[in-house]
């Protein structure tokens, strides 16, 4: 079940990417608050406080309990991030061509 899902990435209220199992994006914003929200049957919601020249890392988690399907956004260590999407797929915003 959680293979097949794709997750629609909110960034601030605006869609900018749809996301399927062992794919990534890539966010550039202004360092403040920002609030990050994946959705699909469920959604989830992270509020970042971004800072100037760091580089945030969130990952977006699946569980089954129960027969019912949950996510949820965490951020993460930055040199596990980067270890991880070693092997997945970039997907581009929705606005980039």
């Amino acid at each position: 079940m959680a293979a097949k899902t794709k997750s629609t990435i909110i960034f601030d209220g605006a869609s900018i990417a749809t996301l399927a199992p062992m794919t990534y994006t890539v966010i550039e914003a202004a360092p403040g608050v920002h609030h990050l929200t994946t959705s699909w049957d469920h959604e989830a919601e992270l509020e970042l406080n971004l800072e100037p020249g760091k580089n945030t890392f969130v990952e977006n988690t699946f569980s089954l309990l129960f027969f019912t399907m949950t996510s949820s956004l965490k951020p993460i260590d930055e040199q596990l991030a980067k270890a991880a999407i070693a092997g997945l797929n970039l997907v581009k915003r929705s606005t980039e061509t």
